[in-house]
């Protein structure tokens, strides 16, 4: 009975392995290939213009629970959600760091029992050449942006990239 078993289990190895075969690899860089097509660069005079952002993922119309539960998943599985765009809500806070004395901007998500708030970093696409352009810190904002991640002395850290911040209309 062993033997039947190992045999088995060596033909499925076996068939399994034999159709890994380069020939599919090699046809899936051609597709690639063909797939690629040139633009032309814009001219000097033209500025490209961003395309508007379509969100993968509205945070922002979440209640609280809901809200904690989506950052958690996304904040320990961040793989599932990098390149979506993400609409959150919550305040602005920035820091600066001590040392380098670069500025980050974050939008603080409050968790519904106040207890466990959670911040996402983000990077304004039209970003304001001065810190005069950002709310005051804590002032309610939403914020939509894609997220990526980074490398910063050694820690992964999660940003929303070409964000577009948007404050309360008073």
């Amino acid at each position: 009975m062993r033997k039947t078993l190992l045999i088995v289990c060596l033909i499925l190895t076996l068939f399994t392995l034999s159709s890994c075969t380069s020939s599919g690899a090699s046809s899936a860089q051609e597709t690639e290939k063909a797939s690629v097509t040139e633009t032309p660069a814009p001219t000097p005079t033209e500025a490209p213009t961003p395309e508007p952002l379509v969100i993968d993922l509205d945070i922002a119309g979440m209640s609280g629970t809901i809200v904690s539960s989506q950052m958690l998943q996304i904040m320990t599985s961040p793989d599932d959600y990098l390149g979506k765009v993400l609409r959150i809500s919550g305040y602005y806070s920035r820091f600066e760091d001590p040392v380098t004395h670069k500025v980050y901007h974050s939008c603080v998500i409050p968790d519904a029992t106040a207890c466990c708030s959670q911040g996402l970093e983000f990077v304004l696409r039209e970003a304001p050449d001065n810190l005069a352009g950002y709310p005051e810190e804590g002032t309610n904002i939403t914020v939509s942006g894609r997220l990526d991640s980074y490398l910063e002395d050694g820690y992964m850290y999660l940003t929303l990239t070409d964000a577009e911040m948007v404050l309360p209309q008073v």
